[in-house]
């Protein structure tokens, strides 16, 4: 459900982050013969960024392909959980809250949409490393923009982990690209416009 050691105690998971790649690593010897299945927990309200981040950066270490089922928490009557959130007031409604909730719609935040983007890729065989995970989780990044292009070019398919091409650039997607970045990139606009 969770890659973060704060989460996992809510959860009274208390496996490592350790066992959990052995043992995936054993499963994925199989990944010919079987569908592989990894079931993550969203929007609990007691998780913090960094405890999305760790769940982050511990599902771009499994090998792909795997399959994400991808859950927005949901408080069942009778559970601790939910006695927990009623007490801090976290439940107002239960019809709307419980029982009317979709609980395979996890809010749309950018984090959130990460796992999605993970899930994608693994299922299509492809990984998103550690080292563009991070990229794509660093506060300091988002804030300056880079993390958001590098989602925009993984969401649209035309970004290699090891290297940056152009296929296509997608209709409505305005990139500016500095000379300095076009130079490191070896792209002139003459060869972005001869791709289109």
């Amino acid at each position: 459900q969770s890659g973060s050691a704060r989460a996992k105690k809510i959860y009274k998971r208390f496996y490592s982050n350790d066992l959990i790649l052995k043992t995936a690593a054993a499963i994925n010897e199989f990944k010919d013969k079987i569908l592989v299945s990894y079931d993550i927990i969203l929007d609990n309200p007691w998780e913090t960024e960094e405890d999305l981040t760790d769940t982050l950066m511990l599902l771009s270490q499994l090998s792909p392909p795997f399959f994400l089922s991808i859950f927005s928490l949901t408080f069942y009557p009778g559970t601790e959980l939910y006695k927990k959130a009623k007490e801090e007031g976290r439940i107002g409604d239960d019809l709307k809250e419980i029982y009317r909730k979709n609980y395979q719609i996890p809010r749309h935040t950018y984090l959130n949409e990460l796992f999605f983007l993970l899930n994608d890729a693994s299922c299509r065989g492809r990984r998103i490393s550690p080292r563009i995970m991070y990229i794509l989780t660093n506060r300091i990044l988002r804030r300056s923009g880079l993390s958001y292009l590098v989602y925009l070019f993984l969401a649209a398919g035309i970004f290699e982990p090891k290297i940056f091409f152009f296929r296509a650039l997608p209709l409505g997607f305005v990139l500016d690209i500095t000379r300095e970045a076009r130079g490191r990139m070896g792209l002139r606009w003459s060869q972005i416009g001869k791709k289109r």
